[in-house]
């Protein structure tokens, strides 16, 4: 993350995902970003998936909607990586889930996650 803001210096801000696959649908999740010179980071998330389509496109629509309601960066990397995996629970590829939902998911100490029903 840091070469990128090396290699662009425009660049204010990274995020990312980091997953550790155990299985095909086991898994460890958690997200990273890098703003104003300080690394922030979710807790992980043990997830058994029911279908990967889509993580990635609701990790990116929750990143932007944190920015756009002022979230902190921690609250951010929290909110983006709860609704990724959050995705990850559901069938097919688009995340029909509240913000209700994903501060479930982000306030739960439970971080070992399987299928939503």
């Amino acid at each position: 993350m840091l070469e990128i803001t090396r290699q662009f210096p425009n660049v204010k801000s990274v995020t990312s995902v980091l997953r550790n696959m155990h299985t095909v649908e086991e898994g460890d999740w958690m997200g990273i970003y890098y703003v104003d010179g300080k690394f922030y980071q979710s807790p992980i998330h043990r997830v058994h998936s029911l279908e990967a389509v889509g993580a990635g496109d609701a990790y990116g629509a929750a990143f932007v909607h944190g920015l756009i309601n002022g979230f902190d960066p921690q609250k951010t990397v929290d909110f983006v990586i709860s609704a990724s995996v959050l995705k990850l629970m559901i069938q097919h590829d688009f995340n029909v889930v509240t913000q209700e939902d994903v501060f479930k998911i982000m306030n739960s100490k439970n971080t070992n996650l399987s299928r939503y029903s």
